[in-house]
């Protein structure tokens, strides 16, 4: 989610960093690994025009 590759690498880590701050602060987040075919899912780009939305990812165990 950047105008470039490079800012959406640098907004990806921030973003990571910032939820080990908080996973540090509360202790009771759940957390768990993500498969890198559900990482690639969500990181790939299917058009060249730049997206202004914001996504999350999100995965619901039931």
């Amino acid at each position: 989610q950047g105008a470039t590759k490079d800012d959406a690498i640098r907004k990806l880590k921030e973003a990571i960093e910032c939820f080990e701050e908080e996973c540090k602060k509360e202790g009771d987040i759940y957390h768990a690994p993500i498969s890198i075919k559900e990482l690639h899912e969500f990181l790939i780009v299917e058009g060249k025009e730049p997206v202004l939305e914001e996504y999350e990812l999100r995965a619901v165990y039931a």
